[in-house]
């Protein structure tokens, strides 16, 4: 499980990137987001060794382009 959330203070920020190990395996089964909204999104069979980009209210992941 990992949490973000935003910045705290005047002009502060956090990153939005979250580091998921896999140790071995190839590829995460499923990924389950809670969105400050309530809303949720599951996903499955993600590759590993790629950087993911998801947006609340899409179903769908993309990978992000170096």
């Amino acid at each position: 499980m990992r949490e973000v959330q935003a910045g705290s203070g005047f002009l502060s920020t956090s990153s939005k990137v979250q580091h998921v190990g896999l140790g071995d395996a190839r590829q995460a089964d499923a990924v389950e987001i809670r969105w400050p909204s309530t809303a949720r999104t599951t996903l499955g069979a993600l590759a590993a060794d790629r950087r993911w980009v998801v947006v609340e209210g899409e179903d769908v992941a993309r990978v992000d382009a170096p």
